[in-house]
């Protein structure tokens, strides 16, 4: 009985540790993230279809959805969604993490590797990350949104795009830093 007794309210100790740092509701680097492209000489930024995905129990995994037609991300019966990679993270510091890449689906010399990872969040929902490009030794920088839920009003419309302002996205001084591009982790 005291067996069964310390496994259940070991469950509910795990339970609600992992609901504190859901993906849903955290406000840290935990999360579904939405990869966005600055457009140049614009306040826009494109939605680019790739997804990461950094879960509360220390994975990760990236997908991607894929128009095959050309057309950019639509939805459509054409697209189709798969997994990048996937592997494990831990947090080294305030600024940076280090995945531990197991499988890279796009480049198999990934596969099995390390790649430390700067980042900076920029507000709650929207963050920096920075990686270091093996060939040139230079760091180079991504933009990301927080996946919310989807919230229906009667203001939504039927119509999907996959641009939206960059005001959406970031506050004005963040906007300069978006405009003039490609700044690196402070």
């Amino acid at each position: 009985m005291l067996a069964i007794m310390l496994l259940f309210f070991s469950n509910c100790a795990i339970n609600t540790k992992v609901k504190k740092h859901s993906l849903l509701t955290s406000k840290s680097l935990v999360g579904v993230w939405n990869q966005v492209m600055p457009l140049k000489n614009s306040n826009k930024v494109l939605l680019t279809g790739n997804f990461k995905f950094i879960n509360p129990d220390g994975t990760f995994y990236t997908m991607v959805f894929v128009d095959p037609s050309g057309r950019g991300l639509r939805i459509t019966p054409n697209i189709y969604t798969s997994i990048t990679m996937y592997g494990t993270y831990e947090i080294t510091s305030k600024s940076t993490f280090t995945e531990q890449i197991e499988k890279h689906f796009i480049n198999s010399k990934m596969s099995g590797t390390q790649s430390m990872l700067k980042y900076r969040m920029l507000s709650e929902d929207k963050m920096q990350i920075e990686y270091k490009n093996p060939v040139t030794g230079t760091w180079v920088p991504e933009w990301w949104m927080r996946v919310k839920p989807f919230k229906f009003s009667k203001t939504n419309t039927s119509s999907a795009t996959s641009i939206c302002t960059v005001e959406s996205l970031c506050t004005f001084p963040e906007r300069i830093a978006l405009e003039s591009s490609f700044r690196t982790c402070r």
